[in-house]
């Protein structure tokens, strides 16, 4: 044994001695010996010496780290046993308050559901207000537009009313006036010259209306009927004269209704009236277009009884208005202004129309006369709409209006 190893013999002698002492020293001792670092010229020592020095450094170590990890163990163990002695109230604890928790969970629950039906039973006493209030506008838009159309065509009818009135009270002062003005030429000028003094129906000039017609040989007996017409013949002396010009085109009907103007004398302008089927209201039906004709011809009649009134393009007429027409040329035909009558058949009433070129092929006046009348109650049958009895009405008069047009005769071109 070396006197190194028994001077550590000694120490660690007088180490366990005091050992009582040496663990009421600060912590700076055990620590040195705990930490101590070997010097660099101490790695040049044996192994043998190293493992020596360290089994006699042990000892030194001991008692601390044991020390250390008792307390260690004990403070686990104490908070384990303090823990497991608390956990059945820990737990009581958690209990009531995840308990309570729970109850308040389900009340804020209820009252969730309570919200959510009452917001969907508001949202459909919303919708049915809505609904309500929508067909209940909806109702109230409808009665005033039914009211307002009501009021329009109440103030439309009293407007034409006083149109009407208006313009027949003009054509009265027209004609009162023309008839002053008539009055004194005849004064003026007595019998002289184209047909003054004569009605003015009769006053037409027939060479120049004989123009207006086919000049083929198989029409000189037509032609020379009409001259009659044109100065005033009638079969009947009490039924207006009617006469029915056919055409082949629209423009051989304008041309017509321009020779009539023109075989007129100028003292008799004021007895043409010209009706044209195609435009205006006579080419649609009902009662007021009915009156409105009536209430016209009642004016222009009272104001040149012996005149001459010309109806173009009478395949357009409504059939509706026929009724107007049979009456005005039917025998003692009248009608009936400010209360008191008018007669109508002092006039001549020439009517045209458009038929197709074929018709011209007849043989003889007499066929194409009675071809001529045949497609004038087609095309005015055509024109009928309604129910069966309306259709049987507007036959009834398109047969009546033919049998009053006692002479037809074929317009050239």
């Amino acid at each position: 044994m070396t006197l190194r190893s028994r001077m550590r013999q000694a120490h660690s002698k007088a180490g366990g001695a005091s050992s009582g002492a040496g663990l009421g020293r600060g912590r700076d001792s055990g620590v040195g010996a705990a930490s101590r670092v070997p010097l660099p010229h101490e790695g040049q020592a044996s192994l043998q010496d190293e493992e020596a020095e360290d089994m006699a450094q042990e000892p030194l170590g001991l008692p601390w780290r044991w020390v250390l990890l008792a307390v260690v163990l004990a403070g686990v163990a104490s908070l384990a046993t303090s823990q497991w002695h608390h956990q059945p109230a820990f737990r009581a604890a958690w209990a009531a308050r995840s308990h309570a928790l729970q109850e308040r969970m389900g009340g804020l629950s209820s009252r969730l559901a309570q919200q959510r039906d009452w917001s969907a039973a508001q949202a459909r006493a919303l919708a049915a207000g809505a609904d309500a209030t929508v067909r209940r506008g909806a109702g109230d838009a409808a009665a005033a537009l039914q009211r307002s159309a009501s009021w329009a065509g109440e103030t439309a009818h009293a407007a034409r009313q006083r149109a009407g009135a208006a313009a027949a009270h003009a054509g009265r002062t027209a004609s009162e006036a023309w008839q002053r003005t008539f009055r004194v030429r005849l004064v003026r000028r007595g019998s002289r010259g184209h047909g003054v003094g004569r009605p003015c129906a009769a006053a037409l000039d027939a060479d120049a209306l004989d123009a207006i017609l086919r000049n083929a040989s198989q029409w000189d007996g037509t032609r020379a009927l009409m001259r009659d017409v044109w100065r005033g013949h009638k079969e009947d002396p009490r039924k207006g004269a009617g006469v029915l010009l056919a055409g082949g085109s629209a423009a051989a009907l304008q041309a017509a209704t321009l020779a009539i103007k023109q075989a007129l004398p100028p003292i008799c302008s004021g007895c043409l009236l010209v009706l044209q089927a195609e435009r205006g209201d006579l080419s649609n039906g009902g009662a007021e277009n009915r009156g409105l004709l009536q209430s016209r011809l009642a004016a222009f009649l009272k104001a040149c009884p012996a005149s001459v009134i010309v109806l173009e393009s009478v395949q357009a007429l409504h059939p509706e208005l026929l009724p107007v027409l049979v009456n005005a040329l039917g025998e003692g035909g009248a009608f009936e202004a400010d209360g008191s009558p008018v007669p109508a058949w002092k006039a001549t009433y020439v009517v045209s129309m458009l038929v197709p070129g074929a018709l011209f092929d007849a043989e003889g006046d007499t066929a194409f006369g009675a071809a001529v009348k045949k497609e004038l109650t087609s095309a005015l049958k055509g024109k009928a709409e309604g129910s069966a009895l309306a259709l049987a009405d507007a036959a009834r008069d398109a047969e009546a209006f033919r049998r009053r047009l006692e002479y037809v005769a074929p317009l050239r071109g």
